[in-house]
């Protein structure tokens, strides 16, 4: 039986190891065979799920490399290695940088480790790998989360709002702002307020952002209305 045990582990030895020259002289196709047969063999192997992944990844098989990204994160967490857990993840978001679940379970380690910073710039990076209306949702929740470490920050509000109209919830956009209005700095009162006019269109909301642009460059507001593009022009450059 030692024997026998014993020619497992050199077979393995060989077959990792002519696995890891294969991927190392580019040679992609051969390399997913060997690590596929090791996992054959030991499905559970954190050394080939880790190889493995990256290169799936980069041959368009991206369910199965986040498959594989989530088994072995999940392994290394019961096992206590938080770091080696992150920096797995965060190949996966470099690999992987559509695969919402990547960037959401990152944020959440890094938040369960205290680090609040990483976690926000993370959702951050996050969200801007999702742009189409047809990933609008996946962008919303990463701010969402963001929004949970800084409730308030201006950039994400604005975000946020312009996705909201996008996707047609312009009275969720609208309730944002005016809580943005509360929480601005001065010099963002005109940003918020132009928002409110992208997402209405309204000539009260025209008057406002044209109110905070004249308070902000410190002239008296009816010559600064006075002298103001008229409405239809300025309505004019407000997307539809």
């Amino acid at each position: 039986m030692g024997h026998w045990v014993q020619a497992q582990e050199d077979h393995r030895r060989r077959l990792f190891s002519e696995a890891n020259r294969a991927r190392s002289k580019g040679r992609t196709q051969r390399a997913v065979a060997l690590f596929r047969e090791l996992l054959c063999e030991d499905p559970g192997d954190l050394d080939v799920l880790l190889r493995l992944a990256p290169l799936l990844a980069r041959e368009g098989e991206q369910f199965e490399a986040w498959s594989m990204y989530r088994q072995a994160c999940k392994t290394l967490l019961a096992a206590g290695r938080h770091e080696a857990c992150l920096s797995a993840f965060r190949e996966a978001n470099r690999v992987l940088p559509y695969e919402f679940e990547g960037w959401r379970l990152t944020a959440e380690l890094e938040r369960k480790l205290g680090r609040e910073r990483e976690a926000f710039e993370t959702l951050l990076e996050g969200r801007r790998q999702f742009r189409t209306r047809f990933v609008r949702a996946q962008a919303i929740a990463l701010l969402k989360l963001a929004r949970e470490i800084h409730a308030w920050d201006h950039a994400v509000v604005i975000d946020l709002a312009h996705l909201y109209v996008q996707g047609g919830q312009t009275a969720q956009a609208l309730q944002l702002l005016d809580g943005a209005l509360v929480h601005a700095a001065p010099g963002q009162l005109a940003d918020v307020r132009w928002a409110q006019l992208q997402a209405t269109r309204s000539p009260r909301y025209l008057a406002l952002w044209i109110r905070q642009l004249v308070q902000r460059r410190g002239a008296a507001p009816d010559a600064g209305l006075a002298h103001a593009t008229a409405e239809h022009e300025v309505l004019a450059r407000v997307p539809q």
